[in-house]
């Protein structure tokens, strides 16, 4: 089964991403990225056969990490492959976190890191992907462009997402508090 690491958000910006997926999935009937909970990802999705070991470590890492602060700063896009975002701000706290969850998956499990993670990695919240042709991108990017939210967001919970069979489906699988002990029976 496949696996992901991901901050939540908070309501505000929670119900901003929601309000923007809505708007794009109404006039440009767009449904991918409406289908998943909006989220900033941690660490792309990677192959696994060992959940429980995974959920431990997942554990481990929201339990070490304190709550923090990010902002998102607008709307923009990775044009090459006809993305919609909210674009997070440069974060340290976040960066951190990031190369921590890449180093320590390829030393405990030997997970190598995906294409775009690393010292490029563009920390965001999408809003439209997938199911967007080049013309489409196009149009809704003319659609927000006098948009420019800026929020900044708590980040108290971290999820871990599984996508197994038969649906293939991304589910939320699990949700830890930043900075708490995970009780075992949760």
């Amino acid at each position: 089964m496949e696996v992901a690491f991901s901050i939540l958000l908070d309501t505000p910006a929670y119900n901003l991403a929601r309000r923007y997926q809505l708007q794009i999935s109404q006039k440009f009937h767009t449904f991918e990225a409406i289908s998943l909970e909006p989220h900033a990802t941690i660490k792309y999705a990677f192959l696994t056969d060992n959940l429980e070991k995974i959920e431990q470590y997942f554990d481990e890492v929201a339990q070490s990490t304190k709550p923090f602060s990010i902002d998102i700063e607008g709307i923009s896009s990775f044009e090459e492959n006809n993305v919609i975002i909210l674009k997070i701000a440069k974060s340290e706290i976040l960066k951190t976190l990031h190369f921590k969850v890449l180093k320590d998956l390829k030393q405990k499990f030997s997970v190598i890191p995906a294409q775009y993670e690393g010292t490029d990695f563009r920390f965001h919240i999408t809003l439209a992907y997938k199911d967007i042709s080049s013309d489409t991108f196009k149009q809704i990017m003319e659609f927000l462009k006098n948009e420019k939210p800026k929020l900044k967001i708590s980040i108290t919970k971290l999820g871990l997402w599984v996508k197994s069979e038969p649906t293939k489906q991304w589910i939320l699988y699990k949700i830890d508090n930043l900075g708490y002990p995970t009780r075992s029976n949760e």
